[in-house]
């Protein structure tokens, strides 16, 4: 299934990225995760997951630990 039509290269990425839904978030070619203010990931998309090979939830995890 192909996702949204984005360019990674794109300008204004994380603009269009904010716009989408999870699961067009789970589609794109490239991974996308979400962090919150503190480096704890709210959001791990299934592409990021198979394209970093860690397959665990990685949801609730401080990125910077």
């Amino acid at each position: 299934m192909a996702g949204p039509p984005i360019d990674f290269d794109a300008p204004d990425l994380a603009k269009q990225i904010e716009k989408l839904t999870q699961a067009e978030l789970n589609v794109l070619p490239f991974g996308v995760m979400l962090l919150d203010n503190d480096g704890v990931v709210r959001f791990y998309s299934e592409t990021e997951a198979r394209l970093s090979g860690y397959n665990e939830s990685a949801v609730g995890l401080n990125l910077y630990d």
